[in-house]
């Protein structure tokens, strides 16, 4: 399978240089060259199938044979190996999928966890120097990638997050993590964060000295298990009597990493007959998957239906989850519930994501002190990879 940046579709490379790239040299982000359709005979015994099963179709579709199918079990062996639950709610034809039953308890496990057996395949540490990973976050996904590259001696993760916008017990976790790991507070906004980010990324001059990629889902190797999910999620309602012709999927669009990957899902065969992306009123940044989302709409074969949703909006959801049908959600699950309550129509089996869990709470924290802390510029951020990088390629 062959990979083009969204920048310049003319140039086609390996799943495996794609992974290491992270982002592309021209700033563009990678999407599959062909969409293969999967096997029909695939939908027929999909409601029998195991999440594995599930994921060894789906990417051995999408990777092709870059990776022998050996490989491709025991990393699928490796991380998906936790319970996705389609919980249906009582008296009704609504689902809740919950994804947050991983290691983190994040609705990112399931791509941070691949993307990491991906680059711990693909880096040999016999013939490549250590590698640099540097995401973004200020929520739980880049708590979720500190823990799944924490124990490998292969990797220096630098987690960027703007200052004052990171959950306490998230930073405290981030804090007490393994010594590769470096969280970096900026002392700007999101918009900042992401700017000085993908500068480094795309400099030329510091990939001449360090091996540097991103483990956002900007990375091809965190975006491409999204899609197991959403097979994974049909082939449960099903089970759980929907009709396969009506099932809606509501999905939230914060850096659009869901919907690029649903889209690709749709593309791939599966059938849904309607997404419904849900927006939030007043978002942080830009979308950094915006630009994969444009491409792929452009040969779109399920109706897209976009939809604002305002914090009270959420609100009136997540009280009318609790006392219609005893169902807790957080406000971030909330997001794509209120949508979907606001689009799925009554002969209609809708799914909404549950991404974060509702009887996890914050927990009090001592302040730690082992972090950098630097101004929102480029050189800064270039400054403290350096600093921290003592190994030449």
């Amino acid at each position: 399978m062959r990979y083009y940046s969204t920048g310049n579709n003319s140039v086609k490379i390996p799943f495996r240089e794609a992974v290491i790239n992270g982002i592309a040299e021209d700033g563009g982000l990678y999407l599959p060259a062909d969409i293969p359709l999967v096997p029909s005979a695939f939908f027929r015994n999909m409601p029998e199938m195991s999440l594995s099963d599930i994921a060894y179709v789906v990417l051995s579709t999408l990777i092709g044979d870059e990776i022998s199918s050996e490989q491709l079990k025991d990393i699928i062996t490796a991380v998906a190996n936790y319970p996705i639950p389609v919980v249906p709610l009582p008296g009704s034809n609504l689902f809740s999928a919950e994804l947050f039953h991983g290691p983190s308890g994040s609705s990112k496990d399931l791509g941070v966890g691949f993307m990491a057996e991906f680059l711990n395949l693909f880096f040999n540490p016999s013939t490549d120097s250590k590698v640099t990973i540097l995401a973004y976050s200020p929520s739980d996904y880049g708590l979720s990638v500190a823990k799944a590259f924490s124990k490998s001696d292969k990797f220096k993760i630098v987690i960027v997050y703007p200052k004052g916008r990171i959950k306490p017990d998230i930073r405290y976790k981030l804090l007490n993590l393994g010594s590769n790991i470096i969280p970096v507070e900026v002392r700007g906004s999101s918009a900042d964060c992401l700017a000085i980010m993908r500068s480094t990324l795309i400099d030329e001059t510091l990939r001449e000295n360090i091996i540097l990629t991103s483990a956002n889902s900007i990375n091809i190797s965190s975006l491409l298990p999204l899609v197991i999910q959403y097979f994974y999620i049909r082939a449960k309602m099903v089970e759980d009597g929907a009709d396969p012709d009506n099932i809606v999927i509501s999905v939230p669009c914060g850096n659009l990493a869901n919907l690029s990957a649903i889209l690709i899902a749709n593309q791939m065969g599966l059938p849904i007959k309607r997404i419904v992306a849900a927006y939030p009123e007043n978002p942080d940044v830009a979308p950094i998957n915006s630009v994969r989302v444009e491409e792929l709409l452009k040969t779109s074969k399920t109706p897209v239906s976009s939809v604002t949703i305002t914090e009270d909006d959420i609100n009136t959801t997540r009280n009318l989850l609790k006392d219609k049908y005893g169902y807790d959600v957080t406000a971030h699950s909330g997001l794509s519930a209120a949508a979907l309550l606001k689009e799925v129509r009554s002969y209609e089996y809708g799914a909404f994501l549950a991404t974060s869990n509702p009887k996890v709470k914050e927990s009090p924290t001592e302040d730690k002190d082992r972090h950098e802390s630097i101004s929102p510029t480029y050189n800064a951020l270039k400054r403290i990879i350096l600093n921290n990088t003592n190994y030449i390629k």
